[in-house]
């Protein structure tokens, strides 16, 4: 097929994606601080979808007055829904199993992994899951955060949640090279749609 694209000055609107990984923060944050959010100002892509249903079924927990504390959240192939909310997730059930495509679960999990093992909470890493069945408990965590600024942000979500109900529970330190920089759009209003 041949076409011809004849020079031209483009005018109008343009709405560019948010950034994903500012979605995801944004939802988890406003979950954390027990913000209601309205979901027609975020940007949502496959991945987003994922920590958006992700959270409804922990607010679903955390409100219940029911016994049930087992949830399986499908993660698909977001490590931002995994990474970020596995600590939340922990600290909330009894027992959480997230669910996704196997390629998630090849990737780094290590420094969390480690937590559960310190803590001796009980957890069964699989092709396409990860199972974990224990309470997290607050303690100073000391991190690796070169591997993904995700697991940094996964500690400040928890450190979030559990300060809703004990102010100052948590101490964060981390340690290893800042794999992530400020994006030079960090200016940007988000997740809000806009134009430029």
């Amino acid at each position: 097929m041949h076409k011809d694209i004849i020079p031209f000055t483009p005018k109008g609107e343009l709405t560019p994606p948010i950034s994903k990984s500012y979605c995801h923060r944004y939802l988890i944050a406003a979950f954390c601080a027990g913000v209601e959010i309205d979901p027609s100002k975020v940007n949502f892509c496959d991945d987003v979808i994922y920590t958006y249903m992700g959270l409804n079924l922990l607010k679903s927990i955390f409100e219940s007055k029911s016994n049930l504390k087992t949830i399986k959240i499908n993660v698909g192939q977001s490590a931002s829904t995994l990474r970020m909310l596995l600590l939340v997730a922990t600290y909330i059930c009894d027992e959480v199993i997230f669910v996704g495509d196997s390629t998630l679960f090849a990737r780094p999990l290590k420094p969390f992994l480690g937590i559960l093992e310190r803590q001796k909470i009980e957890y069964e890493l699989g092709n396409d899951y990860l199972k974990v069945k224990g309470k997290i408990s607050i303690e100073d965590f000391d991190i690796d955060g070169s591997v993904s600024s995700q697991f940094i942000s996964g500690l400040l979500f928890l450190s979030a949640f559990a300060n809703r109900k004990y102010p100052d529970a948590v101490k964060k330190k981390g340690t290893g090279r800042r794999v992530s920089t400020p994006s030079p759009l960090s200016s940007q209003k988000c997740p809000a749609k806009g134009s430029v």
